[in-house]
């Protein structure tokens, strides 16, 4: 939650023109962490809508709060559905346990284990009602190294599997998608490799 924060913000001074960034952490670092951490965050989400073992609800916190900051990038677009569909049933979840929001869990470390709970209730507070930025993206920024047309190119490279009778929804498509996301940094580098030979 605190990295797709810390992430996306060098981006939008990035893209509003108060910060450079160096080309290798705009164009492939930073999209292919802030990627990963969508396919982590999504993968790990339990069938109870939980991000936790222990079904708690400040985990379950974390996870809408780092779906939410990064929802508006370009490039995760193909994911969207799944992403409101994670996030819905992480607060569906939080209104049910809304009686253990302020019963925390141990997950903050410093020289010690500790949980508090004025964190646990804003986090899960916050939750419910997470900021999704308006920031609409420059192209600088929303066709990072193609990312988004590396994605696209995967869909559409489904699409003869449909024709064999796969099945090809939505959800599993967006699923397969999560899957590939895993093996952005090589996509890039063969998305990019043309411009590095000549």
């Amino acid at each position: 939650m605190l990295l797709s924060g810390a992430l996306m913000r060098p981006l939008e001074l990035c893209d509003q023109g108060l910060l450079e960034l160096p080309a290798p952490l705009l164009q492939d670092q930073i999209p292919v962490v802030l990627t990963q951490l969508v396919n982590r965050t999504l993968l790990t989400q339990h069938n109870t809508a939980t991000w936790d073992a222990n079904e708690s609800p400040e985990a379950t916190a974390y996870g809408i709060l780092t779906l939410a900051a990064v929802f508006t990038l370009a490039w995760i677009a193909t994911l969207k559905e799944e992403i409101e569909f994670a996030m819905q049933k992480g607060q569906a979840f939080l209104v049910q346990a809304q009686g253990a929001w302020d019963k925390p869990q141990y997950l903050w470390i410093e020289k010690v284990t500790y949980g508090s709970r004025r964190l646990s209730e804003a986090y899960c507070l916050a939750a419910m009602r997470p900021s999704i930025s308006s920031h609409s993206w420059s192209e600088q920024i929303s066709d990072l190294v193609g990312v988004y047309i590396v994605l696209e190119h995967i869909k559409l490279s489904a699409k003869p599997l449909a024709m064999i009778g796969y099945d090809l929804s939505p959800r599993i498509l967006s699923r397969n998608l999560i899957s590939y996301t895993n093996f952005l940094p090589i996509f890039i580098f063969l998305y990019r490799l043309p411009t590095y030979l000549y």
